[in-house]
């Protein structure tokens, strides 16, 4: 196990200063306090503790103790606070720290949550993720969600969970939550890049993880009406993080789609990545779980239109003429192939220039107790 530190202050620096603990450092989880390091240093100083994004169970149960070891060392008068997210059990760390710590304010960030989170190969011992989520929330002084849905269906799934216990049931966190829960997105980047002039083929882009909570079968019956048009008409790109054990859908995307095929597998930079969003016309989600949803964002940040289920995270974000009826995703691909010139009018960057850090530094700069 390793630990980045990054924007450590000195003795002269009198800008507010906090930790910031990362035990899955990957994916949204990285750009958040990346960001943050990155975006409000004129009027803080970060410290950021971080693991590799790598078994997140094994983080969930084993990360209190790696920071606990990481912070006693350090001197809790120095900082103004404790920001953690819930891939780390916080009641756990805070309640083995010096008191000092204990002292500070302390705010939980919660990209997603467990309660709701869908698993591959259920466990019984699942339910102690979806019990280490509740008990960090209560250790956290300010409760940060990155969505409406995941604070309510945390809320929702908690309050279904508590009803099955046999008694001394914690009816209490309930309104605890709705005292302290709020609702606030991880920011995207700002583009550096105009959208192209859209023209020729539809260009189809799925942008995700690839693992089966991204809806890889889904993705593979949307490729199956992709390949009943000529190329002429329609182009797909399937880029995101791989894994080398992936599920077996993607093996089959290639021979499908055959010369529709645009791009496949992860791509070398953030650069070129942004370059493809700029040349697309859809962006496309299959995800089973979604709880906010960066990487449809980008894509309407870069001026493709959003093509969503209808639920999860993506209802409080994106109009309903731009999300599909799971089992009416063909036809909904086929009407923006079809009538792409059309489409090609809408500017989904409107919606996606609301997450944007320009327009969230400042809201996130309150959370630390400073202007933006």
């Amino acid at each position: 196990m390793t630990t980045a530190a990054v924007g450590v202050s000195n003795s002269t620096d009198s800008r507010p200063r906090w930790l910031l603990l990362e035990a899955y450092h990957g994916g949204s989880h990285a750009r958040l306090v990346e960001g943050l390091v990155e975006q409000l240093s004129d009027s803080l100083s970060f410290e950021l503790l971080t693991l590799p994004a790598r078994k997140w169970k094994w983080r969930m149960r084993g990360s209190a103790l790696h920071f606990l070891e990481r912070m006693v060392p350090l001197e809790a008068e120095a900082f103004n606070g404790v920001f953690v997210t819930s891939m780390t059990n916080a009641a756990e760390l805070r309640g083995m720290l010096p008191a000092a710590w204990s002292r500070l304010p302390w705010i939980v960030y919660f990209h997603e949550n467990q309660l709701r989170y869908p698993v591959a190969h259920f466990d019984a011992r699942d339910h102690h993720f979806a019990w280490t989520n509740v008990v960090t929330a209560v250790a956290g002084g300010r409760i940060l969600f990155n969505s409406r849905y995941n604070l309510e269906s945390f809320r929702e799934d908690l309050e279904r969970l508590i009803a099955k216990m046999p008694d001394a049931r914690p009816d209490w966190v309930l309104d605890l939550l709705r005292e302290r829960a709020e609702v606030l997105g991880v920011p995207i980047e700002d583009p550096e890049l105009s959208p192209r002039s859209r023209r020729g083929p539809c260009h189809i882009v799925w942008n995700h993880r690839w693992e089966f909570d991204k809806g890889p079968e889904a993705l593979l019956r949307a490729c199956h009406e992709v390949a009943q048009h000529p190329p002429e008409e329609v182009r797909i790109s399937v880029v995101g993080q791989s894994f080398q054990d992936h599920p077996s859908a993607f093996e089959r995307i290639g021979e499908l789609v055959g010369p529709r095929l645009e791009r496949f597998g992860p791509l070398e930079s953030r650069e070129e990545y942004f370059a493809l969003l700029a040349s697309a016309d859809v962006v496309l989600s299959t995800a089973d779980h979604e709880f906010q949803g960066l990487a449809v964002l980008e894509g309407a940040l870069h001026g493709a239109i959003p093509l969503v289920p209808d639920d999860l995270a993506y209802r409080e974000l994106w109009p309903r003429s731009w999300r599909y009826v799971r089992e009416d995703l063909a036809a909904a691909l086929r009407d923006r192939i079809v009538r792409r010139r059309e489409w090609r009018k809408e500017d989904p960057a409107r919606v996606a220039r609301n997450y944007t850090w320009s327009a969230m530094r400042g809201r996130w700069a309150e959370v630390f107790g400073v202007g933006s």
